[in-house]
């Protein structure tokens, strides 16, 4: 059995890449012993858990940027000899510096989540002395870098050198087709259009919500996911007199996502 250590974010939070994380995990062959160390500014999620199966490792976080893991150094140093395999997801925080750090030999693959634009300036000026340094480094010793799409590849390629394109493999975010038309819908008025995903002015929510107004009135936008922007985007909701036309749903279960 191969031992596989997964550095990446809480698996059970909302959000596009947890989904994936969430995806693996409940796919994973018996083949692998799967253990995910992930981090929380919350206490509650502290400690060692079992999740669908695996086990995940919650270590304190700094609530502040750079959201430091504190005392993932020392469980890579301490531990990370001991497995076959290393699987970095994401590629733009701290964990993959802590892990450049640690100078392991264990073979190791990652998922970069490459975005070709940071966020915000801040975070593009930072972006501009990280990736050279960083992300050039981890990419060019990985075994092997998975992308989610074409295009992210491509992105990859033109930002980091065409020397990389053997390393580079595409696995494209699935979608569960069984469960999506075996879910009986809700019923409602009208035309929905559906978001679903952390709420953070990155996301570009709030361009959606002014899209309303341009729409006929029969159409309805709901909202699930939260996040730090949420609040500013029921703001803008309401500056634009489209609270009867906009839903915030907040988390929501899994099944209900699907319906």
């Amino acid at each position: 059995m191969k031992k596989v250590l997964m550095i990446s974010p809480l698996p059970w939070n909302i959000g596009g890449v947890e989904k994936r994380i969430t995806e693996i995990a409940r796919n994973i062959g018996d083949e692998i012993d799967l253990v995910i160390v992930s981090s929380s500014t919350k206490k509650a999620e502290l400690g060692e858990h079992e999740w669908n199966g695996i086990k995940v490792i919650v270590l304190e976080r700094t609530r502040f940027f750079p959201y430091y893991p504190m005392g993932l150094y020392s469980y890579l140093r301490d531990n990370g000899a001991r497995f076959d395999l290393i699987d970095l997801q994401g590629l733009k925080t701290i964990e993959p510096v802590i892990f450049m750090l640690a100078h392991l030999k264990t073979p190791f693959i990652l998922t970069p989540h490459h975005h070709a634009k940071a966020s915000n300036k801040l975070f593009q000026l930072i972006k501009t002395l990280y990736d050279p340094v960083v992300s050039k480094r981890l990419l060019e010793k990985s075994e092997r870098f998975i992308c989610v799409s074409e295009i992210e590849k491509k992105l990859i390629m033109e930002e980091f050198g065409q020397h990389l394109l053997d390393k580079a493999v595409v696995i494209g975010n699935g979608i569960n087709l069984d469960q999506i038309r075996t879910s009986e819908p809700f019923e409602g008025k009208g035309k929905a259009v559906l978001y679903v995903g952390r709420l953070e002015r990155y996301k570009n929510v709030q361009k959606i919500i002014l899209a309303m107004s341009h729409l006929p009135e029969k159409y309805r936008l709901y909202i699930v996911g939260d996040g730090s922007y949420r609040k500013s985007l029921e703001q803008i909701t309401s500056e634009n007199r489209l609270a009867d036309r906009v839903t915030f749903l907040g988390r929501v279960s899994e099944s209900d996502v699907y319906r």
